[in-house]
Order: C-alpha cells, then sequence, then structure tokens
C-alpha cells in the first residue's frame, strides 16, 4: 500500500474510533439517567449527551470525508500506468480519425 492509501484506512479507523467513544460516553450517560449511582458524579448526564453527539458527527465526517482529506494532503491521485500503455493507440486514432498532413 502506498502512504495516501494508508492515510484514507488511518483517517476511516480514526472515523471508528469516534464512534467508540461515542458508545462509551453513551453507556456511562445511560447509567446516570437510570439513577444507577454508577458513572461518576465528575460530569452530568447532559454532558455526556453533548460527548456523544460531538462523537458521532466527528466520526461521520470523518468516514464521509475521508477521500476529500486524503486529496487534501497528497493532492491528485497519480495516474496508473500499465505495461501496454506506451503501445497502445491514442483517443484519435481509436476513433478512426485521420490527421492530414
Amino acid at each position: 500500500m502506498r502512504p495516501r492509501d494508508l492515510f484514507g484506512v488511518a483517517l476511516r479507523i480514526l472515523a471508528i474510533w469516534f464512534w467508540t467513544q461515542a458508545a462509551f460516553w453513551a453507556y456511562w450517560g445511560a447509567l446516570k439517567y437510570a439513577g444507577t449511582g454508577l458513572g461518576g458524579t465528575i460530569s452530568p448526564a447532559r454532558e455526556d449527551s453533548a460527548r456523544v453527539i460531538i462523537y458521532v458527527l466527528m466520526g461521520i465526517a470523518l468516514m464521509v470525508g475521508a477521500q476529500a482529506l486524503t486529496w487534501l494532503a497528497y493532492g491528485d491521485a497519480p495516474m496508473l500506468h500499465h505495461a501496454g500503455a506506451a503501445n497502445s493507440l491514442s483517443t484519435d486514432e481509436k476513433s478512426g480519425s485521420e490527421r492530414l498532413p
């Protein structure tokens, strides 16, 4: 894999990590809303719900925008060259049009 491809994969993995963080905060928020006494009192349940929303949106933004962010970081994708490219006909010659001298 090229660095460009690895960067795209890393962005998608980061999006999945954001979604796991959202699930973590949703779990603790649900425990606080249920009044179980678990989950601590350091942050109120409303803060946990805000974190869930933020992490979900960040995950969606990264997953949807991974290709655009890769383009920003690396520019246009390089053209693929194959072995027979030098010997193939150009598009003008393939269409049957002839060049006049």
